[in-house]
């Protein structure tokens, strides 16, 4: 089993101790957001990296702690997909979806979960020797670890417009 696998059922095995009742658009909104601050901080950790002046402020890390502050961002990819993500999807029916909607639309990105999965453990692999890899990407403004974070935001991006799509349609009703 891959490392992100194993993250991943991890987290949906501790997820399973503290079941979504209720909010899966709420979770899911709030575990993308997180996504967005990480790769966000990653934006001002490359930007910093090329001009070295001013504060180095983060909202995540501080210059210091950036090596342990992205392995745990790289990790904390397949752990939101497993405690938060696929579950929110999954308690939208507490918010007024039908189970074979969501069931059907959870099928339809097994792909994209699969996926985003074989890339962490990409980058997994590509920094397990050390992170100056990572490093070396931002010198072009490029980073492993904010593509990973990016492809989980787009998947959580996916079913925000699903559930609101779906959503809006009991919203209509029949004059």
């Amino acid at each position: 089993m891959s490392k992100s696998q194993h993250i991943f059922d991890a987290a949906c095995k501790d997820r399973l101790a503290h079941p979504l009742a209720n909010g899966g658009l709420y979770k899911v909104r709030e575990a993308a957001d997180r996504l967005h601050r990480a790769s966000r901080n990653i934006d001002q950790l490359i930007a910093y990296h090329h001009n070295r002046s001013g504060l180095p402020f983060f909202t995540s890390c501080s210059w210091s702690d950036k090596a342990p502050w992205l392995r745990g961002a790289l990790s904390d990819i397949p752990t939101r997909l497993g405690y938060e993500i696929m579950p929110g999807l999954r308690a939208l029916v507490y918010d007024g979806i039908s189970k074979e909607k969501i069931n059907a639309f959870e099928i339809s990105i097994n792909s994209q979960l699969k996926a985003i999965l074989s890339q962490v453990d990409a980058v997994f692999n590509e920094i397990k020797s050390g992170i100056s890899i990572e490093y070396k990407n931002w010198d072009s403004h490029r980073s492993l670890i904010q593509s990973a974070l990016n492809s989980g935001v787009n998947l959580a991006d996916d079913i925000v417009r699903f559930a609101e799509r779906e959503l809006s349609l009991h919203e209509v009703t029949e004059i």
